[in-house]
């Protein structure tokens, strides 16, 4: 008496269309959290890429603030350092620098002799750059940061 078969006929109809709408509704939660994801990674990229902008606003400000020339301060935006994982929010080590400096209250005379300090030929390397702002953000003075970066370069004795 079952109108489509027997009994397994009919478990075998249901199954079989269960397992299909399952398929269908699981790929398309797929494609919908792909989509919100990709909505989002484009939107945080968008706020980095502001918040970016905004941190060079800043940088300039600051510079200007403590009385740096505008030769220096071109010079410092135009320097075009590898970007390294220290860096955050600036693109360069040395205008990285004169961003930490600035932030904790560093004359411009001081932060100048620091960098001619931290410079290696006509660069800044990295790992000075983390030293640099290491010691600045522990309120070091600024006579201390120059004395460790000339011992950094001083060859080793055998």
């Amino acid at each position: 008496m079952y109108l489509l078969g027997d009994e397994g006929t009919v478990g075998l109809f249901f199954s079989a269309s269960f397992v299909g709408v399952a398929i269908v509704v699981m790929v398309g939660c797929y494609y919908a959290i792909k989509l919100i994801a990709d909505s989002v990674r484009r939107g945080q990229a968008a706020k980095l890429e502001a918040q970016a902008r905004e941190n060079q606003d800043r940088l300039k400000s600051l510079m200007i603030q403590r009385g740096m020339s505008a030769d220096e301060i071109e010079r410092i935006l135009q320097a075009e350092g590898g970007k390294t994982d220290f860096l955050g929010e600036t693109e360069n080590t040395e205008a990285r620098i004169v961003e930490v400096l600035s932030e904790n209250g560093y004359e411009a005379a001081d932060i100048e002799r620091i960098l001619v300090a931290a410079r290696v030929g006509d660069a800044i390397p990295p790992s000075a750059g983390k030293l640099v702002v290491t010691l600045a953000e522990n309120w070091a003075k600024p006579a201390d940061i120059e004395r460790v970066l000339a011992t950094r370069r001083k060859p080793a004795t055998a």
